[in-house]
C-alpha cells in the first residue's frame, strides 16, 4: 500500500519509477514535488534537466463547459509539464474559437453539446487533431448524431460497456476513421488518505438526488436496515436535482419513521471530512461510465455497495455488487470487511498514472513523428529457414538453471517497483487477461515473477497457482498479495510437477523468453501435463522483431537469458501438444511490433465451447 505522508525521497523514487515506465509526465509531477520538499540542489536539477528534455511546443486545449470540468483536472494539469497547455471551461463562443486557432491539440471534454457546437462552427478545427472524451450519457442521447465526426481523431470511452451501448445505440453512424479508445479514470491517490474502516452503521452517499442515483431505493434500503438495528443511519452528501424529489423525500422520510436515520447534509465541500467515520459508501446509480466516487470511497478503506448497473462487474469486485435489497442487506450485514483491499484494488486499477500514461502515449501517438528510421529497423522476418538458424544460434548461449536462478534474485530491486508503478504492458496484459478469468477458475501462472499477473487474476476470483525459479521474487510476491487464493511455489518451469492437469487457464507471460532454447521443450511437456481439452493458453513475449532489433542495437537491455522466439516455431510446438492459436495480437507500445499476444485452445475446446471474443486470428 502507498505511503500517504511522504518526504522528497519518495516522490523522488515515484519519479524514478514513472520515468522507467515511460510515464513522463507523472514522473515530472514527482520530481516537482519532491523538488518542493527539499533544500537540495540536485533535486531541483533533476526536475529541470528532465523538463527541459521532455518539454514539447505542441499546444493542447482542453474545452469543457461549466460544471463539467472535474474529471479534467488533474489531465491537464500534469499534461502541462510536458506540453503548452489551456484548459477552457466556458459557454464563450470567441473564447472556444479563439483557442481552437491557438492549439495544434483539441481535447473536447464530454461528448455534448459543445462538442456539436464546436465541431460544426469552427472552421479552424480542420486544421488541428481533435480528441473528443465520451464519459456515459451522452452515449443515451441523441447527441452523437448531431455531431460532425469528420472533425475527430480519436473518440476515447471511459468503460468498455460505454463503448458498446454507443455501438448497439448508434449503429447507423458512421466513424470508420475515428480511432476508438478506452481509458479508464484514474485518481490522484494522495488526495485520498487511507484509514482502516470497520464493519458499523453509517452509510454514505455523494451524489446529486435525482432520477440517475434511484434515490427512491435509499429509503426502501435504510428502512430494511433499521428493522434490523434502528442505529443504521444513511448521510446524503448532494442537493436535490429538482424539487419532485425534494418533496418526495420530505414525505417519504416521515412516512417511514426515517427522520433520525436519514441525514440529508446539502452541498459538501470536504468530502473527506464526510467519509471520515463512514463505514460503507451507497451506489445506487441506474447507469454509470466509470464513477468516481466509488473510487474514491475504495480509496479511503471504506466498502462499497454497488447496484448491478452495465458494466459494474468488469468494474468492481463482484462480491460488493448487489441486484435485490436482499443483496445489498447481506453485503451490509455479513462480517467480511477488508479495508486494505478497497484501497488496494484502486491502487492497482485506478490510479492516475494508469490514467496519465494511456492518454500521454495517445497524445504522443499524434505528436511524435520520430520514429521513422526504427519502423525499417523491425522488418518483418518469417522465413522458417531463418528461424532455424536464429535458433541454432541461439543455443550456443544457453545459461544454466542456476545462473538464471541467481540473475532474477539480483534482478528483484529493479522487479519490485513494478508494485508502486504502473506498467503499460502490464495494463495491456491486464485487459487481455480480464476476458479470460472468472470466478473460481483455476489458473497456472508460469513464471510469475513478484507476482503481478498472480494477483490480478486472484482480485477477479481465480484460484491461482503461481511458480517461479527465483526464491527471493516468490517471497517477495507472498509479502506483497494479500489474497488467499494464490499458492506460490518456488520451482523449475522445466521440471515442474504438479500431478494434476484440471488448470483451465496457464498463462505464461514475460517468461518464456528467458527459457534457453536447448530447453524448452522441456517446458512444452510441462504444459502438456497440466492441462486438459478444456484448458485455454495465454502467452505474452517479446515479438521476434524487436528482439532482433534490440539485440543489433541495444543489447545491454537484453536479461541474462532473452530468447528470440518466432511465431513459426511457437505454432509449430503449441501444436504439437494439441493447441492452436485463436487469437493473435501483435502490438506496440513505444515502436511498432513490440510484443506477441496470442490464445491457445486445443480442437475439441474449439469445437465446443469457443469464446467469439477471440474471434480475430483464424
Amino acid at each position: 500500500m502507498r505511503i500517504h505522508d511522504k518526504d522528497w525521497a519518495v516522490y523522488d523514487l515515484l519519479g524514478d519509477t514513472q520515468l522507467s515506465s515511460g510515464n513522463i509526465p507523472m514522473a515530472l509531477k514527482y520530481y516537482s514535488k519532491a523538488a518542493q520538499l527539499t533544500d537540495n540542489p540536485e533535486m531541483k536539477n533533476k526536475f529541470m534537466e528532465l523538463y527541459k528534455k521532455e518539454k514539447k511546443d505542441t499546444k493542447i486545449a482542453f474545452l469543457c463547459l461549466p460544471v463539467y470540468e472535474n474529471f479534467l483536472k488533474d489531465i491537464a494539469e500534469v499534461l502541462s509539464l510536458t506540453y503548452d497547455t489551456k484548459l477552457v471551461v466556458t459557454e464563450d463562443i470567441k473564447t472556444l474559437q479563439e483557442a481552437v486557432r491557438w492549439a495544434d491539440i483539441i481535447w473536447l471534454e464530454w461528448a455534448n453539446e459543445m462538442a456539436i457546437f464546436v465541431t460544426k462552427n469552427i472552421p479552424e478545427l480542420s486544421k488541428k487533431k481533435v480528441i473528443c472524451r465520451l464519459h456515459s450519457y451522452e452515449a443515451l442521447t441523441d447527441f452523437p448524431e448531431r455531431i460532425d465526426w469528420t472533425k475527430i481523431d480519436h473518440l476515447i470511452f471511459v468503460a468498455k460497456h460505454t463503448q458498446e451501448i454507443f455501438r448497439e445505440l448508434h449503429k447507423t453512424l458512421d466513424i470508420p476513421n475515428v480511432k476508438e479508445h478506452v481509458i479508464s479514470n484514474g485518481i490522484d491517490l494522495d488526495r485520498f488518505k487511507f484509514t482502516l474502516h470497520k464493519p458499523g452503521y453509517n452509510l454514505a452517499v455523494a451524489a446529486i438526488i435525482g432520477h440517475k442515483k434511484d434515490p427512491t431505493m435509499w429509503i426502501q434500503l435504510l428502512a430494511k436496515l433499521k428493522r434490523i438495528d434502528k442505529n443504521y443511519k444513511l448521510h446524503i452528501a448532494g442537493e436535490f436535482e429538482n424539487f419532485r424529489y425534494k418533496v418526495y423525500f420530505n414525505y417519504s422520510i416521515k412516512e417511514v419513521d426515517l427522520e433520525e436515520n436519514m441525514i440529508l447534509h446539502g452541498w459538501v465541500k470536504d468530502i473527506e471530512k464526510f467519509l471520515e467515520d463512514k463505514n460503507f459508501v451507497l451506489s445506487t446509480s441506474i447507469h454509470e461510465g466509470h464513477p468516481y466516487n466509488i473510487m474514491e470511497g475504495m480509496a479511503r478503506g471504506i466498502k462499497p455497495i454497488i447496484l448491478n448497473y452495465r458494466g459494474a462487474k468488469e468494474q468492481w469486485p463482484n462480491d460488493l455488487i448487489y441486484n435485490t435489497l436482499d443483496e445489498a442487506l447481506e453485503i451490509i450485514t455479513n462480517k467480511s470487511y477488508d479495508s486494505e483491499s478497497y484501497r488496494a484494488f484502486v491502487e492497482l486499477n485506478y490510479s492516475l498514472e494508469k490514467q496519465i500514461v494511456e492518454i500521454y502515449r495517445l497524445i504522443k501517438s499524434i505528436d511524435d513523428k520520430t520514429y521513422n528510421t526504427q519502423k525499417t529497423s523491425v522488418s518483418v522476418i518469417s522465413n522458417k529457414d531463418v528461424v532455424e538458424d536464429k535458433n541454432k544460434e541461439n543455443l550456443e548461449k544457453a545459461k544454466s538453471a542456476d545462473e538464471i536462478k541467481d540473475y532474477y534474485d539480483n534482478f528483484l530491486e529493479r522487479l519490485k517497483y513494478d508494485h508502486i508503478r504502473e506498467n503499460p504492458r502490464h495494463s495491456r496484459v491486464k485487459d487481455t487477461l480480464s476476458k479470460l478469468v472468472r470466478p473460481y477458475i483455476k489458473v497456472l501462472d508460469i513464471g510469475c515473477g513478484t507476482g503481478i499477473t498472480s494477483y490480478f487474476m486472484a482480485s477477479k476470483g481465480a484460484i491461482v497457482t503461481a511458480i517461479d525459479l527465483s526464491d527471493k521474487l516468490i517471497e517477495f510476491a507472498k509479502q506483497n498479495s494479500y489474497h488467499s487464493n494464490i499458492t506460490y511455489i518456488v520451482a523449475d518451469a522445466t521440471k515442474l510437477e504438479l500431478n494434476r492437469s484440471d488448470f483451465d487457464l496457464i498463462t505464461i507471460v514475460d517468461s518464456m523468453e528467458h527459457i534457453p532454447q536447448n530447453i524448452v521443450n522441456d517446458l512444452f511437456k510441462v504444459i502438456k501435463n497440466h492441462s486438459n481439452s478444456s484448458t485455454v493458453i495465454y502467452l505474452n513475449i517479446p515479438d521476434a522483431r524487436y528482439q532482433t532489433f534490440l539485440r543489433n542495437n541495444y543489447p545491454d537491455r537484453l536479461q541474462i537469458v532473452d530468447e528470440t522466439y518466432y511465431l513459426d516455431f511457437l505454432f509449430k510446438k503449441f501444436g504439437e501438444i494439441g493447441f492452436e492459436p485463436i487469437y493473435v495480437n501483435i502490438y506496440g507500445l513505444d515502436v511498432p511490433y513490440q510484443y506477441d499476444e496470442i490464445v491457445f485452445v486445443t480442437k475439441e475446446y474449439l469445437e465446443n465451447t469457443y469464446n467469439v471474443e477471440f474471434s480475430k486470428y483464424k
